[in-house]
């Protein structure tokens, strides 16, 4: 799957090379397992290496994001403050390892923030040495191509920096920087995709939403005409659509046995419309399955998943196997019981929800204040998680992830004046 490949799976109906993950991240694992391949290293080893990789780009990600706010405030204590939140937190321990685009999309995130809040901090040195903004643009690129809502974090922030520059000389290198990574993400989208011959994604993907509400008006008997049974009955069966409903995701319709993604592919706007009409006739259960599907992303006692064990089903058969080369250490099992422990003592951090509001809130001081920096970084945050409102896939803690780490530069934003260090003592920084 992470590699855009097809396999067996009831829910990865893909017949070849395939952007379901997104092909950024399928290029990446794939080049690190055929370059562990072709030095003859066993598939254990590779995916080590891949979980390897994983871990180092979230440790510089961190550690870019430490600098960053030493640079900012000159002050040692929130560089403090990023090691307890970040570097002691067993959940992103756990998470820096594991095989998933969220991790590397959380990490791309902290770093385009650290990035953007330099940019609009320092930007002196950008106009003196307009290649310090290539960074900046990369970062802007690969967020776009990680995630599809990171494009709309892209979007804000770089929209954002151009405002607040407009007036400055640096106007002219952050559009280009901007148009640039436009056109990268628009040749991997077109061209390249083109040329590769890759599947997009199934349209299932995109209306989590919607199908949901239909399974739920199903699912409690609600008003539909014949015509609308049959069209949802040509999609997925509706005995199993009533059977396979689950309030807190959509994987159990879209990921049904018997789910024709080819009829829904041909008939969208078909779909789209006995949808609408559907939710005319049944808005309780609309609303009930928007609340139910959404819950966690605004409640701050919402359920959300974390972690489903540890170890890599390599067999086939369900049972997970993992390798642990520090036994004396800790083992896996540990790991993860300390973990539990950890986010029921600091549960408030392992909410989407109150993660959502804190950024909410954050954005509503720095519209208050007039602070343009903060404005600028939380108004990207609040409109990725805003995104899961209308296209929550499930409840699932690592969408949030990128709020997580966020919490140190937006806290240092909110409550820590910038300091005042000289020109030099930033160079060295």
């Amino acid at each position: 799957m992470v590699t855009g490949e097809p396999f067996e799976s009831g829910s990865f109906r893909y017949s070849g090379l395939n952007d379901h993950h997104p092909l950024l991240y399928a290029f990446l694992n794939w080049l690190i397992l055929s370059i562990s391949g072709l030095c003859g290293a066993p598939l254990e080893l590779a995916v080590g290496l891949l979980s390897f990789i994983h871990m180092v780009c979230l440790a510089l990600s961190c550690s870019y994001c430490a600098s960053t706010l030493y640079a900012l405030t000159g002050s040692r204590w929130t560089v403090i403050l990023c090691v307890l939140v970040l570097s002691f937190n067993p959940l992103v321990a756990l998470y820096a390892v594991t095989v998933w685009k969220d991790i590397l999309f959380g990490a791309l995130v902290l770093a385009l923030l650290c990035s953007t809040v330099r940019l609009l901090r320092f930007p002196e040195r950008y106009q003196t040495r307009w290649c310090r903004i290539i960074p900046w643009s990369l970062l802007l690129a690969a967020c776009m191509l990680m995630r599809s809502n990171g494009l709309v974090i892209a979007l804000v922030l770089a929209i954002g920096v151009i405002a607040l520059v407009w007036r400055s000389s640096l106007r002219q290198v952050a559009m280009v920087a901007f148009v640039c990574a436009l056109a990268v993400f628009a040749m991997v989208k077109g061209p390249i995709s083109w040329a590769l011959e890759v599947e997009s994604a199934h349209f299932a993907e995109g209306v989590s939403l919607p199908l949901q509400q239909i399974a739920r008006t199903v699912a409690e008997d609600g008003d539909l005409s014949q015509e609308q049974e049959d069209l949802l009955q040509a999609i997925v069966p509706l005995d199993a659509m009533k059977e396979t409903y689950d309030p807190w995701s959509a994987n159990g319709v879209k990921f049904n046995d018997a789910f024709d993604d080819a009829f829904l592919e041909l008939h969208k706007g078909e779909f789209l419309k006995t949808w609408f009409e559907v939710g005319l006739q049944n808005p309780g259960a609309y609303l009930r399955a928007w609340c139910d599907l959404t819950n966690c992303y605004w409640s701050v006692n919402g359920f959300t998943w974390y972690l489903n064990g540890v170890g890599y089903d390599s067999n086939g058969d369900g049972e997970k196997e993992s390798m642990n080369l520090i036994p004396w250490l800790a083992g896996p099992s540990n790991l993860v019981s300390f973990c539990d422990r950890y986010i029921s003592v600091f549960q408030p951090l392992f909410k989407p929800g109150f993660l959502a509001w804190f950024a909410l809130f954050s954005l509503v001081v720095f519209v208050l204040q007039r602070r343009r920096i903060g404005l600028v970084v939380t108004l990207a945050l609040v409109a990725y998680w805003a995104a899961y409102l209308v296209a929550a896939p499930a409840a699932d803690f690592r969408y949030s992830f990128p709020l997580l780490l966020s919490i140190p530069l937006v806290l240092s934003l909110l409550l820590i004046p910038f300091g005042t260090l000289s020109s030099e003592d930033t160079e060295r920084v």
